[in-house]
């Protein structure tokens, strides 16, 4: 009973994720994550009420953080390029 309902849930959780935008891949990973903390926390005898709405709301904050680390790493990246670009100015400056 309870396989199936959390087999339920990791597709749920996979069309919540893609609705928001994800990739196929990047979904799929959300729904692993999701259903791995939904198996540790039934695991632990966590109470939850409706296991359906505690996924789909684990989907989305687990989207919300893939979002941020997306956003912070091509941030990252854009900071890497301007100092890689700047370092090379100067270095033909001063080999002028």
């Amino acid at each position: 009973m309870m396989e199936t309902q959390i087999t339920a849930c990791r597709r749920a959780s996979m069309r919540e994720a893609k609705r928001r935008g994800l990739s196929t891949e990047d979904a799929e990973e959300i729904a692993q994550d999701v259903s791995v903390r939904l198996w540790q926390r039934l695991d632990a005898g966590t109470d939850i009420r409706s296991i359906a709405a505690w996924s789909i709301t684990a989907t989305r904050r687990l989207v919300i953080d893939h979002r941020r680390r997306s956003k912070s790493g091509k941030r990252g990246a854009d900071v890497v390029e301007s100092l890689e670009a700047m370092q090379e100015r100067d270095d033909l400056r001063l080999s002028m």
